[in-house]
Formats: C-alpha cells, sequence, structure tokens
C-alpha cells in the first residue's frame, strides 16, 4: 500500500542584511547571511498511508555552510579548521540567524540537517539531506541576498492495524472472494489494496497494515462464480474505524451468497 502526503516544510528565509540573533562567524570578508526560519504547514492528500514527520517533532536544525564551485561543495572552515556549521534548537527557529565574515562574489550553499531529539545520531534524523540545501550566490559585501531553504521531512509509516474476518454463507458454489480496502475522506474511496481468497480459504482473516489512527476505512468483498464472473447480490461492504496509530482493529464481514 502505497500513497502520498503532501510534505510539511521548513522554509529558511535568507538576506544578505544583519539581524539579530544567533551569528557563526567565518575567517574572512566582511559579507553576512541572514536566515530566518519559518514552518510551512503540510497539506494532505486523501489516500494517505505513509504521513510525512510533523514540524513540530524537529528538536534541533543543524546548517553547514560549504562553497560551491563548478557543483564541487567545499565546507568553510574556521579560524581552527573545523566546519563552519550552525545548531539551531527548537526555539531558535522562530529568529534570524546569521552567517558573518563570508566573501563576495561567492556562491554558498547552506544545507540543513533536522533531528528530532539532541545530538546528530543517525537515527534521530528526520530530514532529507540531499534536498534540504540552497545555494545562495553572495554578490557583494552591502548586496542584500534573499533566497528560500527549503528542509524536506521523512516519511514514516503509521502503526496501525486492520484485521477482518470474512465468511461466506449460501448454497451457490463460488470459487473466490475478491476483496478490496479503501481510505475514506468524506465521500471519497481511494483503493488501497486488493486481496483474492479462494474459496477453500474462507472463512479467513485478512490484515492490512500501516493504518492512520482516528480514521475510517472500507473493505468490499465480491464473490466469484466458476467462471470467474461476479455473483449478482453475493457482495458485500464493512467500515472499519481505527481509533489509535498502534491498534489492531477487528471486524467480521459475512458475504450471503444467493
Amino acid at each position: 500500500m502505497k500513497a502520498t502526503r503532501f510534505a510539511p516544510l521548513l522554509l529558511l528565509a535568507l538576506c544578505g542584511c544583519a539581524a539579530a540573533g544567533p551569528v557563526a562567524r567565518t575567517t574572512t570578508g566582511t559579507a553576512t547571511l541572514t536566515l530566518t526560519p519559518r514552518f510551512q504547514a503540510s497539506g494532505y492528500a486523501a489516500q494517505a498511508v505513509v504521513p510525512q514527520v510533523d514540524a513540530t517533532r524537529v528538536n534541533h536544525v543543524v546548517l553547514a555552510l560549504s562553497r560551491v564551485t563548478s557543483q564541487v561543495e567545499t565546507p568553510v572552515l574556521t579560524s581552527s579548521g573545523a566546519p563552519v556549521t550552525a545548531d539551531l534548537i527548537r526555539w531558535e527557529l522562530d529568529t534570524p540567524f546569521t552567517f558573518t565574515n563570508l566573501a563576495a562574489n561567492v556562491t554558498y550553499r547552506v544545507r540543513a540537517s533536522a533531528y528530532e531529539a539532541p545530538g546528530t545520531d543517525e537515527g534521530d534524523l528526520i530530514s532529507i539531506p540531499e534536498q534540504s540545501y540552497v545555494d545562495v550566490p553572495v554578490l557583494g559585501n552591502d548586496q542584500p541576498t534573499m533566497a528560500p531553504l527549503t528542509v524536506r521531512l521523512v516519511a514514516t509509516p503509521f502503526a496501525a492495524t486492520a484485521a477482518v474476518t470474512l465468511s461466506a454463507t449460501g448454497s451457490v458454489l463460488f470459487t473466490a472472494l475478491d476483496v478490496g480496502f479503501y481510505a475514506l475522506a468524506g465521500n471519497v474511496e481511494t483503493l488501497l489494496a486488493t486481496r483474492s481468497l479462494p474459496a477453500d480459504e474462507v472463512p479467513s482473516t485478512v490484515s492490512f497494515d500501516n493504518l492512520q489512527g482516528m480514521s475510517t476505512y472500507r473493505l468490499k468483498a465480491q464473490a466469484k462464480d466458476l467462471n470467474g464472473q461476479a455473483i449478482a447480490g453475493a457482495d458485500a461492504q464493512l467500515d472499519v474505524e481505527v481509533d489509535d496509530d498502534t491498534e489492531v482493529a477487528t471486524a467480521a464481514l459475512e458475504i450471503a451468497i444467493p
């Protein structure tokens, strides 16, 4: 089951003017680069089964500064030879941040990494580094520069499960039950998965994983005859309520075959 939720974006607006807030200094030059972070709320696709990490889970964002020449990225170093970086904790993301002592007529790359816990353990990284950077040409010491920096957050699956027990009654022979599982958004159904159960496996329980809590899903079942055709009137549907992201929602559906 694959689906898409539009990504929440952490946007950093860059400008070359001075501003109050944390400062990281390089070793040469007089130009400055000021970043003003802001969050942009995510959208939602009705068929979503995989959410994007919510921006409120960001504990801190590490910014790394590099020069870019012919697409080659070279870290900017401090006087002690360490890479120039900035670590913005959660409450600092609402205030401007400034890189100072930058050289004019140089293209700088600001790369951002968002973490959901203190430190830089890879297990806590919740952004996509390859998609979380911006190249900013600094054209003059006194000339403002503006550009957006998008920090793209990773997708993690929902953890809820729906388990539906299917059974059939009636005297007409059938060869299979075809099952469709749908996400519901208002009156809109979006197909997420299909199954086909041979008659000799009915009754049976079918499970669907990576579901979102506080959501409603719909299961539809149709009996097929010996020729693989739908049997008229031998169909049923059931709405399944998933209350929690980590629960297993159980239900039962009986298909009456006339």
